[in-house]
């Protein structure tokens, strides 16, 4: 133990708040779920007044607010009053780029009633842009695929008409982005290419990448979770494979095994060290069999979606380390557990038909693979309410990207208006919140 002398699970040392927002989906549930069982106040803090979060037993209470489309002044006033609410100084866990950026950017204002990483604001957003973080990872020899940014039409039909397909089109910072639009998509020839060009609006131009398609295998798809101090020492280093993803090939762990990988965690931790990186971090990376590099897609630099899936042999994860640190009881997580298997049981079920559908994989091979599955993004035994939720959150994924389907692709940013919907907090000891 770096600090300190409390044992982590000692919940009279654990008495510091935490903030988690926002709590999209699996993934502010399991910060929750995670600090919440070390006896850690949990206070959560989304855009829907139907977060699963807000409905887990380790919820101690509640406040609506879009960070994601309200002017930042406002929600720089939000917050400060969500602070002074709690009563006591409170460890913040951003758990989106927006969310991270914001931090950095209000660092001065927010350090008064909160603890957290003390975030770079240039470095958070050049993490944020993909055409920076590929100059970054180039600059300290990091491979990463090779794009293009077009800054005209004519350029981007320059790069559809003579490019070699399939080919992956982004937008350069998936932070601002129009309500319910795609950021992502992969087109496999020129028909689908120039399909997706009627459609791409003229503002767009200048701010998408276009970029080369790694072959994909099934040992390609490969992250790293970790947690560095001020000091640049690495407190947590957790690698792990992608065994499918939603949307398939291009989207978020569905169902994940730890995996130990030397060399990948090595570039990872050289490259974060080398930009002076504070906090945690998730970072996704696709191995390139033509020759032999593990390239860098995307750094996230906030803990990921997928953190639960890597636990070390002591029981830590990156939040868990996170909170500790930030309390000034740094602990080292120590190594993973070789083979856990964590599953998002609604994405991995989509993926499993898209992928039936296509004839990719069939029940059968989908249902061997659950075995040996070590944790469940929503089900759980003791905290069974947040399940029925997932399902609501469903509904509403399924209503957004049909109208993704529909809209033009742009123009990629936040849109402004939504107001504070309720702010509900409970004092009382181990209260879930008001509903």
């Amino acid at each position: 133990m770096a600090r300190g002398t409390s044992h982590p699970s000692s919940k009279a040392a654990n008495s510091l708040p935490t903030v988690v927002f926002p709590c999209p989906h699996h993934v502010g549930l399991g910060v929750t779920r995670s600090l919440g069982r070390l006896g850690v106040p949990v206070y959560n803090v989304d855009s829907t007044r139907w977060a699963p979060a807000f409905f887990s037993r380790y919820s101690k209470g509640k406040a609506i607010w879009d960070f994601e489309r309200n002017p930042a002044e406002s929600s720089l006033d939000f917050l400060v009053t969500l602070g002074r609410r709690i009563g006591s100084r409170a460890v913040l866990v951003p758990t989106t780029d927006t969310a991270a950026v914001f931090i950095a950017d209000h660092k001065e204002v927010l350090r008064s009633l909160f603890t957290f990483a003390a975030l770079d604001p240039l470095l958070i957003r050049s993490l944020c842009n993909k055409r920076e973080v590929y100059e970054l990872a180039r600059k300290f020899g990091v491979a990463v695929p090779q794009m293009t940014v077009p800054e005209t039409r004519a350029e981007l039909a320059s790069c559809f008409g003579y490019g070699k397909y399939p080919l992956i089109v982004k937008s350069i910072d998936g932070r601002f982005r129009k309500h319910k639009s795609q950021t992502k998509a992969v087109v496999r020839d020129r028909d689908e290419a120039f399909a997706l060009y009627a459609r791409i609006q003229d503002e767009v131009i200048g701010r998408i990448i276009v970029q080369e398609w790694i072959p994909m295998g099934a040992g390609t798809d490969w992250m790293f979770n970790g947690y560095l101090t001020s000091r640049s020492e690495c407190l947590a280093a957790f690698t792990g494979r992608k065994l499918r993803q939603y949307p398939p090939d291009i989207g978020v762990t569905s169902l994940g095994v730890c995996e130990r990988n030397d060399r990948l965690q090595e570039i990872a931790i050289g490259f974060l060290k080398s930009v002076h990186y504070e906090g945690a971090v998730d970072m996704d990376f696709r191995y390139d069999e033509r020759d032999g590099q593990y390239k860098l897609l995307d750094v996230n630099p906030r803990i990921g979606g997928s953190f639960r899936l890597f636990v070390s042999e002591e029981g830590l994860d990156v939040a868990q380390v996170l909170y500790l640190d930030q309390t000034g009881r740094s602990i080292r997580a120590g190594q993973v557990v070789e083979g856990r298997k964590w599953v998002v049981e609604d994405y991995d079920l989509v993926t499993a038909i898209g992928c039936s559908v296509k004839r990719r994989m069939g029940f059968r091979e989908w249902w061997s693979s659950l075995r040996g599955i070590q944790e469940f993004g929503f089900l759980s035994a003791a905290d069974p309410m947040p399940s029925a939720f997932m399902l609501r959150d469903d509904v509403a994924e399924v209503v957004d990207q049909l109208d993704a389907l529909r809209s033009p692709i742009g123009p990629f940013e936040s849109n402004s208006g939504a107001t504070v919907l309720e702010m509900s907090l409970s004092n009382s000891e181990g209260s879930q919140g008001e509903a």
